[in-house]
C-alpha cells in the first residue's frame, strides 16, 4: 500500500485544480520561501481529518479556502483528495483503489467521502486506525514541530507507540465499551431505583380500602371554597409586588449609572497597570544592560593588568640588554688597548728573538690548548643562543596559553555566577511554593475541620429527622387504627339500634338460662351476640350433676321447667346500649383529632428537618468540592516542587561540574605559570653561561694573545723582517675580526632593544585604548543608572496613580454593593410574593387539579398553534379564534370581578376557619384512592417488565465486562511487544545518527501499561546523562529522527511526509539523515519537504513549488534517472 496520487483544489495558495503524483521511494518538495510548499503537507493533514485550525495555521477553518488575488476571484469551497493503492489490502474495503475525499465550503458546511461515497469522519478514522495514517499519527511531521516528539509530555508521547502497536482501534472500542458499560450501570441503578419504588407502590396500593362518596361531596365544596379563598390571596400579594417593582426599577437605573463610573475606572485602572508592567519591563532592561557593561568592565581591567605585566617583563629584558652591551662595550676598548700594546710589543721583538726560540716549542704546545678551548667556548656560546631563541618561542606560546587559560577562568567565572543567581532564584521560587503548600495545606485542614462539624451536625439531624419520621409512621398507624375502631363502632352502633328495633317488641319469651365462656366480659360489655350451632336435651343423669354442682339454683329451675337443654354457639360480649357506644366513639374522635394534630405537627417538624439535612448536605457537598480543589492544587504544589528540586539539583551538579572544571583549569594556569618561570630561568641561566663563556674567550684570547705574541716574536726574531711584518698583520687581522664580532653583537643588542621599545608602544597603546572603553563603558553605566532612576520615579508615580484608583474604584462597589444589597432585599421580597402566588397556584394545581393561570395561557398559546398569514380560510379561522377568545377573556375578566366583588362580602376569617374546618373533615376520611384496583394492575405489569429489563441488562453489563477485559489482555500484550522492540531500535537508530551515547524509552507506570506515560532518557557521546530538555536543537531533531525511524523499524506505516525536519541539522548529520532515509525508502514511501540539496539528492522524483502569480502556487516536476539525478539536484535553483 503506497500513496498514489494527491489532488488539490480551492485548498490555501492552490486556486487551480493541481495534481501531484506519487510512486515508492522519496519524492521530495522544493521551492523557495512563502511559496506554498507547506501548504501540501497541510492539505494531506486536513484530508485525513484535521479538526484544528490553529495546527492548519489559521484562526478559524474557513481560512484554508482559497480568498482570491488582485487578479483571481476567491473560491467558494477547498476540496482535497487521497488516492491509496490498496492492493495489499492493508485497509479492510474491497477496493484496489481506495480515494479519501474532504469539501468544506464557505458557509461552514463539511463532507467526506470515501471512493465517491459520502461518509462520516468516524468512518474514515476506523479504517485508517492501526495504519499509522492520521492527522495526529507519526507518518505526518509538521514544520518546526519535530522536536515536540521528544518535548511532548508523557502521556501525549505514548500515542506514537499506541498507534504503532495497532491498539489504539482496540482502545476506541474499548473507550465505548467502557460507555456503553457506564449507561448501562446508569440504566441499571434507575431500573432498581423504579422496581423498588414499584414494589413498594404495590404493597401500599393493596392496603387501599374504599372510601368515595361522603369524601368527594365534602372535597368538591371545600374545592369551590379554596379556589375562592386563593384568587383573594393572590389579589393582595399582586397588588404589593406592582408597588416593589416600581421602586426596584428606580434603584436599578442608579446601579446602571454607578456601574457604567465603575467600568470607566476600571479600564482608567488597567491602564495604568498594563503601563506600569511596561516601566518594569524597561527596569528590567536595563539591569541586565548593567550587568553586562559591568562584565565589560571587569574584563578590560584584567586585560590592562596583563599588559601591565607584559611592559614589565619587557623592561627587564631591556634592562638586561644594556648590560650585556656594556659589556661587550668594555671588551672592545679592552681590545682596543690590546691591539695597541701590540703594536708597542713589536718594536721589542728583535730584542726577545733569542729568548724566545727556546721557548718557541712550548709557546706552540700552549698556543693548540688555548685555541682548543676557546673554540669549545665560542661552540658552546652558539648552542647557548640557539636555546634561548627556542625557549623564547616557547616562552611566547606559554604565555598565550596562560592568557587562554585566564580567558577560560573568566568564562566559568561568569558561568559561575549565572548559575549561583539561578540557584538563589530556584530557592526563591521553593520558597514561595512552600508558603503556597503551607497555606493550601492550612485551609486544607481548616475545611477538615468545617467538614467534621457538618457531619456532625448531619448525623444530629438525621437522626432527630428519623425520629420524627418514626413518630409520624406510630401516629399514622395509630389514627388509622382508631379510624377503623370508629367505623366499627359506628357499625356496631347501627346493629345495636336495628337489633333493638327489630326485636323490642317481638312476642318471643325470656329464656333464662347460663353461659360458660374461657373469657370474662369487659365492664363495658352489657350483652351478648351468638349463632346456635347445635341444641341437645338433657339426660337424667346429666340433670343430677348439674344440681350437684350448682345446688338449688338449679333445683329451682328444673322444678319449675319439663325439660332442659345444652345449646352450643357462637358468642360475642358487645355493648348494647347505643349511648355507650356514642359516648366511645366522641371519646376516639378526641383521641384521633388530637392525633391528627400531633401528625400534622411532626409532618411539618419533618419537612423543616429535611430542608436543615438537605441544607447541611449541600454545604458538605460544597466544602469537599472545595477540599478537592485545594488538594488538586496541593498535588499541582508538590509536582511544582519537586520539579524546583530537580531543576535545584540540576543547577547545583553544574555549579559542581563548573568548581571541577575551575580546579582543573586553576591547575593548568598554575602549571603553565611554572612552565613559564622554568623557561625565564632557562633564558637566564643560558645568557649567564654565554656571559662567562666569553669571559673566558676573553681571557683565554688574552692568553692566546700573548702567546702568539711569543711566538710571533720569537719568529720574528728566528725569521727575516718580512716575515716579522707578516706575523704582524696576521695578528692585527685577527684582533680585528673579534673586534668587529663584538660590535656586531653590540648592533644584534640595539636591534633587540629597539625591537622591545616597539612592543612596549604597543601595549602601552593596547592599555590606553582598554583604560578609554573601560571610562566609555562606565559613562555608559552611569547614564543607565540615571535613566532607570527615571523609570523608579515613574513606577512610583503610577502605584500610587493605580491605589487612588482602586481606592475609588473601592468606594463605587461598595456604593454599588449598599444599593444591590437593598435591591436584593425587594427581590427577595418580590420573589417571597411570587413564590406564595405560585405556591398557592401549585397548591391549586396539584390538590384540586385547578390552573388559575388558564385563561391567560390561552391566550397567549392559541396564536403560537396558528398562523394567520398563510391563507385566507386560516385568516378567517384567526378572526373567529380571536373572536373566541375575546368572548373567553371577557368571561374571565367578568369571572374576576365576581371574585373580586365576593372577596369584598367574604369574610376572609371566617372563609379561612371555614376551609380548615372541611379539610379536616376531609382528612378525617383518611386516604381515598377511587382507582386502586387499576392502579395496582398496572404497576404489575410494569414490574415484570422492570424484573425483565433488569435481568437483561445485568447480562449486558457480563458481557461488557468480558470484552473489556479481552480488549486489555490483548493491547497489553501487544503494546509491550512494540514498546520492547521500538525501544531497542530507538536505541540503535540513536548511537547511529549521534556517532554513539545511549537512549532508551521508559514506562513511568510499568504497573498500569495501557495508561503510562513514556520518559525518553538520551545521552549524547561525550555527555552525562541529562533530561531530554537541556538538548540543542539539533540534538532533539536528531532524538525525534531516532524515534521515528524506529518506529518506522517496527511498524512501517505506508507513508510518511516530513516537512523540513533537516532545517536544524548540520552538513554532517544531513548526511546520516540522508543515508537512514534512503535506506528506509525500501520498506515505505516518504515524501519531504526540504531545501538542503543533500536531502534532495536521494530523491527519486523532484516537484517544484513556484508562485509565478502572486498568492497562487504551481507544481513543476522533474524525475530523475539514476545516472543524472545527483547532477540535476546540484544545479536545480530551490
Amino acid at each position: 500500500m503506497y500513496l498514489k496520487r494527491l489532488e488539490i483544489f480551492g485548498f490555501k495558495s492552490f486556486a487551480d485544480k493541481t495534481v501531484l503524483n506519487f510512486e515508492p521511494g522519496i519524492t521530495a518538495v522544493v521551492g523557495p520561501n512563502g511559496c506554498g510548499k507547506s501548504n501540501v503537507f497541510d492539505s494531506i493533514r486536513w484530508v485525513l481529518g484535521e479538526q484544528s485550525a490553529k495546527e492548519l495555521r489559521g484562526s478559524a477553518m474557513g481560512d484554508v479556502i482559497f480568498n482570491g488575488t488582485e487578479k483571481k476571484a476567491s473560491l467558494g469551497f477547498a476540496e482535497v483528495s487521497l488516492t491509496f493503492s490498496n492492493e495489499s489490502k492493508m485497509l479492510p474495503i474491497d477496493y484496489d483503489e481506495v480515494t479519501i475525499t474532504r469539501r468544506l465550503f464557505r458557509s461552514g458546511e463539511s463532507e467526506y467521502l470515501l471512493n465517491k461515497t459520502p461518509v462520516r469522519l468516524k468512518d474514515i478514522q476506523e479504517l485508517l486506525m492501526g495504519t499509522g495514517i492520521g492527522a495526529e499519527a507519526y507518518s505526518l511531521l509538521p514544520q518546526g514541530k519535530v522536536d515536540m516528539v521528544v518535548s511532548a509530555k508523557p502521556e501525549e508521547r505514548r500515542m506514537i507507540l499506541d498507534e504503532a502497536s495497532g491498539i489504539t482501534k482496540y482502545k476506541a472500542k474499548k473507550k465505548e465499551a467502557l460507555n456503553r458499560l457506564k449507561d448501562t450501570e446508569n440504566n441499571l441503578l434507575r431500573v432498581n431505583d423504579i422496581t423498588i419504588e414499584v414494589k413498594r407502590q404495590i404493597a401500599s396500593i393493596e392496603r387501599q380500602a374504599k372510601k368515595a362518596s361522603k369524601y368527594k361531596e365534602k372535597f368538591e365544596f371545600l374545592k369551590k371554597q379554596e379556589t375562592k379563598y386563593s384568587r383573594c390571596q393572590i389579589k393582595e400579594l399582586e397588588d404589593e409586588k406592582s408597588s416593589m417593582d416600581v421602586h426596584v426599577k428606580e434603584v436599578t437605573e442608579k446601579i446602571n449609572s454607578l456601574n457604567q463610573e465603575l467600568e470607566e475606572a476600571s479600564e482608567h485602572l488597567t491602564n495604568e497597570i498594563n503601563y506600569l508592567g511596561e516601566v518594569e519591563h524597561k527596569i528590567n532592561e536595563l539591569n541586565s544592560q548593567g550587568i553586562k557593561l559591568d562584565g565589560q568592565i571587569d574584563l578590560d581591567n584584567r586585560q590592562v593588568g596583563f599588559n601591565q605585566e607584559r611592559i614589565e617583563n619587557l623592561m627587564q629584558n631591556d634592562r638586561k640588554l644594556k648590560e650585556q652591551k656594556g659589556q661587550l662595550i668594555e671588551k672592545c676598548k679592552i681590545q682596543q688597548e690590546k691591539i695597541e700594546e701590540l703594536e708597542q710589543a713589536l718594536i721589542t721583538l728583535e730584542e726577545a728573538k733569542i729568548h724566545n726560540e727556546r721557548s718557541l716549542k712550548e709557546k706552540r704546545d700552549v698556543l693548540a690548548i688555548l685555541e682548543r678551548l676557546v673554540k669549545e667556548a665560542k661552540d658552546k656560546i652558539k648552542g647557548n643562543e640557539e636555546n634561548i631563541l627556542s625557549l623564547s618561542a616557547k616562552q611566547a606560546n606559554t604565555r598565550n596559553d596562560l592568557t587562554d587559560v585566564m580567558k577560560e577562568m573568566q568564562g566559568y567565572l561568569a558561568r559561575k555566577r549565572r548559575l549561583e543567581l539561578e540557584t538563589e532564584k530556584v530557592l526563591i521560587e521553593k520558597q514561595q511554593v512552600n508558603e503556597r503548600l503551607d497555606e493550601v495545606n492550612g485551609q486544607i485542614n481548616s475545611l477538615d475541620l468545617e467538614i467534621n462539624e457538618f457531619k456532625q451536625i448531619k448525623d444530629s439531624r438525621g437522626e432527630k429527622l428519623r425520629s420524627y419520621e418514626a413518630e409520624f409512621e406510630q401516629l399514622k398507624s395509630t389514627i388509622e387504627d382508631l379510624e377503623k375502631k370508629t367505623l366499627f363502632l359506628k357499625s356496631q352502633k347501627e346493629f345495636i339500634e336495628k337489633l333493638h328495633a327489630q326485636y323490642q317488641d317481638m312476642p318471643d319469651p325470656v329464656v333464662e338460662g347460663r353461659y360458660y365462656a374461657s373469657a370474662a366480659p369487659m365492664d363495658h360489655h352489657t350483652g351478648i351476640i351468638g349463632k346456635v350451632k347445635e341444641v341437645n336435651a338433657l339426660a337424667d343423669d346429666q340433670l343430677q350433676q348439674l344440681k350437684q354442682r350448682f345446688n338449688q339454683s338449679v333445683g329451682n329451675g328444673l322444678e319449675q321447667s319439663l325439660q332442659l337443654y345444652e345449646i352450643v354457639c357462637e358468642t360475642k360480649f358487645v355493648e348494647l346500649d347505643p349511648q355507650q357506644i356514642s359516648l366511645k366513639i366522641n371519646e376516639i374522635n378526641l383521641q384521633i383529632s388530637e392525633y391528627v394534630a400531633r401528625r400534622d405537627f411532626v409532618s411539618g417538624q419533618i419537612v423543616e428537618h429535611r430542608e436543615l439535612f438537605k441544607e447541611v448536605i449541600y454545604k458538605i457537598q460544597d466544602k469537599e468540592k472545595k477540599h478537592s480543589i485545594l488538594e488538586s492544587q496541593r498535588n499541582d504544589i508538590l509536582a511544582e516542587e519537586q520539579k524546583l528540586q530537580g531543576e535545584m539539583e540540576l543547577v547545583c551538579s553544574e555549579i559542581e561540574e563548573v568548581k571541577e572544571f575551575m580546579a582543573e583549569t586553576k591547575k593548568n594556569e598554575e602549571r603553565i605559570s611554572y612552565e613559564l618561570e622554568t623557561i625565564t630561568q632557562d633564558i637566564e641561566w643560558c645568557q649567564n653561561d654565554i656571559h662567562d663563556k666569553r669571559e673566558a674567550i676573553a681571557s683565554k684570547s688574552k692568553e692566546k694573545e700573548n702567546v702568539i705574541v711569543s711566538i710571533a716574536q720569537l719568529e720574528t726574531e728566528i725569521a727575516a723582517d718580512s716575515d716579522k711584518l707578516t706575523s704582524y698583520k696576521k695578528n692585527q687581522s685577527m684582533f680585528s675580526e673579534t673586534l668587529d664580532g663584538w660590535l656586531e653583537d653590540i648592533n644584534k643588542i640595539d636591534n633587540e632593544a629597539i625591537g622591545q621599545e616597539d612592543k612596549k608602544s604597543l601595549y602601552e597603546r593596547e592599555i590606553e585604548g582598554l583604560e578609554r572603553r573601560i571610562e566609555e563603558v562606565r559613562s555608559e553605566r552611569e547614564s543607565f543608572k540615571n535613566v532607570l532612576n527615571d523609570y523608579i520615579v515613574q513606577k512610583e508615580d503610577i502605584a500610587q496613580r493605580i491605589n487612588s484608583s482602586r481606592a475609588n474604584m473601592n468606594a463605587l462597589e461598595l456604593e454599588i454593593d449598599d444599593i444591590k444589597q437593598k435591591v436584593h432585599e425587594k427581590q427577595l421580597k418580590e420573589q417571597e410574593i411570587s413564590f406564595s402566588i405560585r405556591a398557592i397556584k401549585d397548591r391549586m394545581s396539584q390538590t384540586y387539579k385547578i390552573d388559575l393561570d388558564a385563561p391567560e395561557r390561552d391566550m397567549n398559546t392559541s396564536f403560537s398553534e396558528k398562523d394567520a398569514t398563510q391563507c385566507p380560510l386560516i385568516q378567517l379561522e384567526a378572526e373567529i379564534f380571536g373572536k373566541v377568545l375575546e368572548v373567553k377573556e371577557l368571561k374571565a375578566e367578568k369571572a374576576f370581578e365576581e371574585v373580586e366583588e365576593q372577596a369584598e362580602q367574604i369574610d376572609m376569617n371566617e372563609l379561612a376557619l371555614e376551609i380548615e374546618k372541611l379539610r379536616k373533615q376531609c382528612d378525617s376520611f383518611g386516604s381515598v384512592n377511587l382507582v386502586a384496583i387499576e392502579e395496582y394492575e398496572q404497576l404489575k405489569e410494569r414490574f415484570e417488565f422492570l424484573t425483565k429489563q433488569q435481568s437483561d441488562l445485568f447480562e449486558a453489563k457480563s458481557q461488557l465486562m468480558s470484552t473489556i477485559n479481552k480488549i486489555n489482555r490483548s493491547t497489553r500484550q501487544m503494546f509491550m511487544e512494540t514498546f520492547t522492540k521500538v525501544s531497542e531500535q530507538f536505541r540503535i537508530y540513536f548511537r547511529m545518527l549521534f556517532g554513539g551515547g545511549e537512549a532508551q524509552l521508559v514506562l513511568l507506570e510499568p504497573d498500569n501499561v495501557l495508561e503510562s506515560g513514556i520518559e525518553i532518557i538520551a545521552r549524547p557521546p561525550g555527555k552525562k546523562l541529562q533530561s531530554i530538555s537541556l538538548l540543542s536543537g539539533g540534538e532533539k531533531t536528531l532524538t525525534a529522527i531516532a524515534l521515528i525511524f524506529g518506529v518506522f523499524k517496527v511498524n512501517p506505516s505506508p507513508f510518511c511526509v516530513l516537512d523540513e525536519i533537516d532545517a536544524a541539522l548540520d552538513e554532517s548529520n544531513v548526511g546520516r539523515f540522508g543515508f537512514l532515509l534512503k535506506d528506509f525508502a525500501k520498506i515505505a514511501q516518504f515524501i519531504v519537504i526540504t531545501h538542503n540539496k543533500k536531502t534532495i539528492a536521494n530523491a527519486n522524483i523532484m516537484y517544484g513549488i513556484t508562485m509565478p502569480e502572486t498568492g497562487c502556487s504551481r507544481v513543476v516536476s522533474v524525475k530523475f534517472s539514476s545516472e543524472e539525478k545527483q547532477e540535476e539536484v546540484l544545479t536545480a535553483g530551490v
